[in-house]
C-alpha cells in the first residue's frame, strides 16, 4: 500500500475527529488528543502499523493546531503495546489499562493545564 493510500484510509476514519478538533482550535480552544496503546493481543507482532498511525495522528493534529498527549515511550514496548506493569488486573481484559496508566495520563493532562 502506498503512503498516500494509507494516509487517505486513515483520514477516512479519523476525519470527523480532525474536523471537530479543527473547529475547536479555530475557536481558540486548547485541544489535546490522547494516543492510546495498541491492543495487547498484538503483543507478538511488530508495531509498524501502530507507529505509522501514531505518526500520522501527530502530523494531522499539528496541522490543525491541536496537541497530543502521547505516553507511548513511557508506558509501551517497542511495538506500541502496553507494558505488563500497566495492564488491567483482569487477565481476560486485553483492552483496558490499570490505575497506574490512568495516573500517568492524569499527570500528563495536569501538566498540560499547568496544574
Amino acid at each position: 500500500m502506498s503512503q498516500a493510500l494509507f494516509e487517505a484510509s486513515l483520514d477516512s476514519v479519523l476525519e470527523p475527529i480532525f474536523t471537530i478538533f479543527g473547529h475547536m482550535t479555530q475557536a481558540n480552544r486548547q485541544v489535546m488528543g490522547l494516543i492510546t496503546p495498541d491492543l495487547r493481543s498484538n503483543e507478538d507482532r511488530r508495531g509498524d502499523l501502530f507507529q505509522a498511525i501514531r505518526a500520522h495522528y501527530h502530523a494531522r493534529m499539528a496541522e490543525i493546531g491541536a496537541g497530543v498527549i502521547d505516553l507511548t515511550e513511557d508506558t509501551c514496548d517497542a511495538n506500541g503495546v502496553l507494558r505488563h506493569d500497566f495492564w488491567a488486573e483482569d487477565p481476560k481484559d486485553i483492552v483496558h489499562a490499570n490505575r497506574k496508566w490512568g495516573k500517568a495520563v492524569s499527570r500528563a493532562w495536569l501538566q498540560v493545564l499547568g496544574i
